[in-house]
Formats: structure tokens, sequence, C-alpha cells
């Protein structure tokens, strides 16, 4: 739901009110996935999160982020996936 209100809201500053208000709830979602051990849906909200937020800090309005299959192009024997 709240992932909808956000896609709905039409104003940048009123957008980035509401995500971090609800920063705590995204963080419980993270936690919820890690303990139903599903990692791969716990790193996509996570992503979701943080390019959220470098949007907001580099003003460029976009925050897609990528899915699993698309970071698992990415990996390789000597890449780190930090939580």
């Amino acid at each position: 739901m709240l992932r909808r209100l956000l896609d709905e809201c039409k104003s940048p500053e009123k957008k980035k009110q509401l995500a971090l208000k609800f920063a705590p709830f995204e963080q419980l979602t993270v936690d919820l996935a890690v303990q139903l051990g599903e990692m791969v849906q716990a790193l996509e909200l996570v992503e979701q999160g943080k390019n959220a937020c470098l949007a907001w800090l580099l003003d460029t309005g976009s925050d897609e982020s990528p899915a699993w299959e698309e970071m698992k192009q990415l990996l390789n024997s000597t890449t780190a996936i930090v939580y």
C-alpha cells in the first residue's frame, strides 16, 4: 500500500516526505522477508529503498531499481552483496 501511495504521488517533495516518514516500515518489510527466508525479495526491497534515497540526494527524480535477475548479471566471484 505504501509503495502504491508513493508511486501515485505527483509531487516529488511530498513523495520524499512520505517515504522518509515511513522508512522504518520499509525496513520492517526487509527484516520480515529475511526472517521468512525470502532473500531475493529482501535484496530487491533494499535496492528500491537505496535507489530512492540516492535519487533524492542526487535530485535525479528517477529511482528505478534492478530486479534480482538483472543484479545476478553483475555478480562474479569477486563481487560482494552487502546488507
